[in-house]
C-alpha cells in the first residue's frame, strides 16, 4: 500500500506531482475535448518551431467552424515559447487556471534547457503529461472564445516558414463543457486530531486526476471551497492522489481546523481537462481526541432492596466531557447496549429495569464535542436481591382436555415473576401435592396427564414464584373432571358391492359396545386422492349399511369406516375396500381398408358417433407375431398412413376406439395387406 506523507512545500509538489500524472494524457494530433473553460485541441507532439520529417515548420495553424459549416475561420497560429522568459510567463499565466496546482514548481529553467536539446515531447520529458506545460509549449490549445454548448470542428495545419500551410487534420465535433469521465468518491475513511483532519474517499469506476475540497464549519451552512494556499508551515491543506491494492483513493489532509470543533467535508472528482464528476458523500469529523479525556473513576454498582441497582462514578475532568452513556450487556465482553445518557455533573444512575436475581454487566462512555465517544470503561458487575412476596395468579380456570386436565391462569407482568408451580388435589378433601416443576411466565398454562382417570375429579391451585425465589400463596381453587377416551374397536368385515354405478358398502355391528354412537363412512377417488366423509352427520349405531350414489363412470373408489362413542371417541378406521365403476362403452369402428401406397399402407375406415368415445388406437402384427400398437387418432380422423411397415408381407391391422376413461374397446375387424 503507497502512503502519502503530508509536510509543507515538499508535501504540496508531490501531491500536485501525484495529482495530474494519473493519466496519461499525450496530444494527438486531431483530436479536440470539451473541457471546464473551453475546448481543447490537439496540435501535435512537436514544440514549434521545429524540423518535423525533413521540413522546417514554424507553427500550428488553427481554423474553426460550427459543426456542419462550410467556411473555416482561422481562430490562432500556435507556436512555442522563443525564450525562456517567455516560457515562464507562459506557465504561470496557464497556471492560475489550474488552482488545484497552485505551488507546483514545472522547473522553467530545466524545461527550457531540454527544448534546446530536442523539440518532441519525448525528449522533454515527463512533465509534458501536465495539461498546463502542454499549453504553455503548444502542443495543446485552448478556445476560450466558442460558445458553450455549441459543437464546433477544428482544422489544424502546419506552417512552413514561408507561409504554406501542409498536413491538415479535421478533429470530430466538440462542444464545452464536457462531461467528467470519473466515477463518484465514496468515503473510506477519516482521522481527526485537535489540530488536523484526514479523510480518504475510494474512487469507484474510472479514478480522476484532480478533484476540489469543500468545507463547512459545523454541521449546517454553506460549504466554501477549500484552497492549498499555503498560510504557514503548521497552518496548510494538501490534497492528494494514492493507491491502495487496486484502488485509487482521493486524500485531503487540512492542518487548518480548530481544537473541539466540527467540520464537514466533500469532494468533487475532476478528469484531466478539469470537468466535473458527481460529489462525494460527506465526511463529518471532530478535531478532537478522546483518549486524552480521563475514564470515569471509582465506580461501583449496589442492590436496592425493592428498587434496583445503583451504579456510583467520578469524573477527573468533567470540563471536557458533554455527556455519559451507560450500556449494559447480558455478557462480561459481549452484547452491550446503550440504555441511559447522563449528563456530565451526574455521579450515580439507578437501573429500575432489572429482573431479581439475574446478572447484569455495565459500562460507561463518555461523549465529546461532536458526539465523539470514549472506549468503554472497567466493566461493573451487579445482582439485585428483592425480599417483596409476590401476589397469587389470578383467573385460574380448568377445564377438561383429550387425556386430561389444562390449567390456566392470567400471567402477571408487573412482578418480577420468574414461573408458577401448579399444585393438584385427588378429589375433594385430599391433600394438595405439587404436580409441575417452575414453569415459565408464557404461555401461563399446565396440561395436566399424570396418572388421571376419567371418572374423577380433580382439584388445582397455581402459586407465583418471582426472580429471587420467594412463593406467593395458592391461588384460588379450579377444578375439572378430564377427557380420558374409552376404546373403540375399529369396524370389521366391511364389503362393498357395485350395482348400476352405485355402491352399497355394509360391515359387521357392535351389539356388545354400548357406548357405540355411530358411524362415519369415508371415500377416496383413486389411489391418491383425499379421503372425505360421506354426509355431514354420523350413521346412527343402528345403522350397519350405506349406499353410494356419487360416484363417476370409470373411476376407482376406496372405502373405511370409523366408529365413535358417545363421548365422541373415535375408533381407528377399518380395513380398506376398493371398487371400480364401469365406464361407458365403445365400439371398434366398422370397414376397415388397409392399400398399399408404395412402401406405406394407408388405413382408412367409417366414421363412429359413440358418446364416451374419445380417439382410435391402430394395432399392426404379422403371421405368428403379437400386435403392436403403432399410432393413435382423434376421434374425428378416419385414416392412419403406417409410414414403416416392415418387409414381412403379408401384415395385419386392426383399430379399436378409446374411451374418455381409457377403457378400450374390443378389436375391430382385421385387414391385410400384401407387401411387395
Amino acid at each position: 500500500m503507497q502512503r502519502i506523507i503530508f509536510s509543507f512545500a515538499a508535501g504540496l509538489a508531490l501531491l500536485g506531482c501525484t495529482l495530474l500524472c494519473t493519466t496519461p494524457a499525450r496530444a494527438q494530433q486531431g483530436l479536440a475535448h470539451g473541457g471546464a473553460d473551453g475546448i481543447i485541441v490537439d496540435l501535435g507532439n512537436w514544440v514549434l518551431p521545429a524540423s518535423i520529417n525533413g521540413r522546417a515548420v514554424a507553427s500550428y495553424r488553427v481554423e474553426r467552424r460550427e459543426a456542419g459549416g462550410r467556411t473555416w475561420t482561422q481562430v490562432a497560429d500556435v507556436r512555442g515559447p522563443a525564450s525562456q522568459g517567455e516560457l515562464e510567463t507562459a506557465l504561470a499565466s496557464h497556471q492560475k487556471s489550474f488552482p488545484e496546482l497552485s505551488g507546483v514548481k514545472f522547473g522553467a529553467a530545466e524545461l527550457w534547457q531540454r527544448l534546446q536539446t530536442g523539440r518532441d515531447v519525448r525528449s522533454i520529458g515527463v512533465v509534458t503529461r501536465f495539461l498546463p506545460v502542454q499549453l504553455a509549449l503548444g502542443l495543446r490549445w485552448m478556445d476560450g472564445g466558442a460558445s458553450r454548448a455549441t459543437p464546433y470542428e477544428y482544422r489544424i495545419s502546419h506552417i512552413g516558414q514561408d507561409g504554406s500551410a501542409t498536413e491538415a487534420f479535421v478533429t470530430p465535433a466538440v462542444a464545452w463543457p464536457g462531461v467528467g469521465d470519473v466515477g463518484r468518491l465514496q468515503l473510506a475513511q477519516t482521522e481527526a486530531e485537535p489540530t488536523s483532519a484526514t479523510m480518504r474517499w475510494y474512487a469507484k469506476g474510472t479514478p480522476p486526476t484532480s478533484f476540489r475540497m469543500y468545507r463547512r464549519e459545523g454541521l449546517s451552512g454553506p460549504f466554501s471551497e477549500l484552497s492549498t494556499a499555503v498560510v504557514d508551515s503548521c497552518c496548510f491543506v494538501a490534497r492528494g492522489l494514492t493507491s491502495s491494492g487496486d484502488s485509487v483513493l482521493a486524500v485531503v489532509h487540512d492542518k487548518t481546523v480548530q481544537h473541539s470543533k466540527v467540520y464537514q467535508y466533500y469532494v468533487v472528482p475532476l478528469d484531466y481537462f478539469r470537468n466535473e464528476g458527481f460529489a462525494s458523500d460527506t465526511a463529518t469529523i471532530v478535531a478532537f481526541r478522546m483518549s486524552h479525556v480521563p475514564l470515569p473513576e471509582r465506580m461501583a454498582v449496589r442492590s436496592v432492596d425493592s428498587l434496583g441497582l445503583l451504579l456510583r462514578w467520578q469524573l477527573r475532568e468533567p470540563s471536557a466531557v458533554h455527556g455519559i452513556v451507560i450500556e449494559r450487556g447480558p455478557a462480561i465482553d459481549t452484547g452491550f447496549v446503550e440504555i441511559f445518557a447522563a449528563a456530565p455533573s451526574d455521579t450515580s444512575w439507578l437501573d429500575q429495569t432489572v429482573t431479581p436475581m439475574e446478572r447484569y454487566y455495565y459500562r460507561l462512555r463518555l461523549v465529546g464535542p461532536g458526539g465523539l465517544r470514549s472506549a468503554p470503561s472497567a466493566v461493573l458487575i451487579g445482582i439485585w436481591k428483592s425480599n417483596d412476596i409476590p401476589t397469587p395468579p389470578q383467573h385460574v380456570k380448568a377445564e377438561p382436555v383429550r387425556g386430561g386436565v389444562r390449567v390456566e391462569w392470567t400471567a402477571d407482568t408487573v412482578q418480577n415473576i420468574a414461573g408458577y408451580v401448579v399444585h393438584r388435589a385427588d378429589g375433594y378433601g385430599a391433600i394438595f401435592r405439587q404436580i409441575s416443576d417452575v414453569l415459565p411466565v408464557q404461555p401461563a398454562r399446565y396440561i395436566d396427564t399424570m396418572a388421571l382417570r376419567g371418572d374423577w375429579t380433580y382439584l388445582y391451585t397455581v402459586s407465583a414464584v418471582n426472580s429471587s425465589h420467594v412463593p406467593s400463596a395458592p391461588s384460588d381453587t379450579a377444578y375439572a373432571t378430564p377427557d380420558i377416551p374409552l376404546a373403540i374397536p375399529a369396524p370389521q368385515g366391511v364389503l362393498a358391492r357395485v350395482d348400476k354405478g352405485r355402491v352399497y358398502l355394509t360391515w359387521t355391528m357392535q351389539e356388545d359396545n354400548p357406548t357405540l354412537s355411530g358411524w362415519r363412512v369415508y371415500r377416496r377417488e383413486g389411489t391418491s386422492g383425499v379421503w372425505r366423509a360421506l354426509g355431514d352427520t354420523l350413521l346412527e349405531a343402528s345403522e350397519n349399511h350405506v349406499l353410494d350414489e356419487g360416484t363417476k363412470p370409470g373411476a376407482s373408489y376406496a372405502y373405511r369406516v370409523r366408529a365413535y362413542s358417545i363421548r365422541g371417541d373415535s375408533s381407528e378406521t377399518s380395513a380398506i375396500v376398493d371398487v371400480r365403476i364401469a365406464g361407458p362403452a365403445v365400439y371398434a369402428p366398422a370397414n376397415l381398408r388397409a392399400k398399399l401406397d408404395g412402401k406405406q399402407v394407408l388405413l382408412t375406415w367409417d366414421e363412429i358417433v359413440q358418446p364416451g368415445a374419445k380417439e382410435f388406437r391402430i394395432y399392426r402384427y404379422t403371421r405368428g407375431g403379437t400386435p403392436q400398437a403403432v399410432g393413435t387418432v382423434p376421434l374425428e380422423q378416419r385414416e392412419f398412413l403406417d409410414t414403416r411397415p416392415g418387409s414381412t408381407s403379408p401384415v395385419f391391422y386392426y383399430v379399436t376406439t378409446v374411451s374418455t376413461t381409457g377403457e378400450e374397446s374390443r378389436p375391430g375387424r382385421e385387414s391385410a395387406v400384401l407387401l411387395r
